[in-house]
């Protein structure tokens, strides 16, 4: 096993047991974050971390496991595209027609932004928000999980955007809630 490996086994087996973790810089220092609470919400788990680096900073993540839940609330802190973002899941999960539905709360620097997420599970709607901040970080587009409807066959999921060119509405439809999600944010305009 390559050195590299190791340390990264051995990183994820921290985060798995809640010992300490050391985050990569983000774009003002680096942040060391320790598991804090968790609890069960509708549909899994949420896990918070309490990060310490420029500031200190809750950062709660939600899964339909627990180990799920770490690692989304590990890579709000650790991913390079949206660690600047200082974002965090708030308020738990509600249920949505086919899955459900959470709300990821970005403090950006131009402002606090919130992104709807859904999805067939709670661990595929918390996926949902987290790639539509890295969407926002990476364009400037911010998006939302809008509204889900049934269809036949399946579901439609509309998401709400605001790029450049002024507020517009896109749908995606698929057999799973999850799926519907997808092929919306694949029609944002780029």
């Amino acid at each position: 096993m390559s050195v590299r490996r190791c340390l990264g086994a051995l990183g994820a087996l921290a985060v798995a047991v809640g010992s300490a973790v050391a985050v990569p810089a983000t774009a003002d220092a680096a942040d060391s974050c320790s598991a804090y609470t968790n609890r069960a919400v509708l549909g899994g788990y949420e896990q918070t971390l309490t990060c310490v680096g420029s500031s200190f900073r809750v950062v709660a993540g939600l899964g339909t496991t627990l180990t799920a839940a770490t690692a989304e609330a590990t890579s709000l802190v650790q991913d390079p595209a949206i660690a600047a973002l200082n974002c965090t899941f708030s308020n738990g999960s509600s249920t949505q027609l086919g899955g459900f539905g959470v709300t990821l709360q970005c403090n950006a620097p131009a402002g606090l932004t919130f992104r709807q997420g859904l999805g067939t599970t709670l661990t595929d709607a918390a996926h949902e928000a987290h790639t539509l901040a890295q969407i926002y970080a990476g364009t400037g587009q911010l998006c939302s999980d809008y509204s889900s409807n049934p269809v036949t066959g399946g579901f439609s999921v509309t998401l709400q955007c605001t790029g450049p060119a002024g507020l517009y509405f896109v749908t995606g439809t698929g057999t799973k809630l999850t799926d519907a999600a997808a092929s919306a944010r694949a029609l944002i305009h780029f």
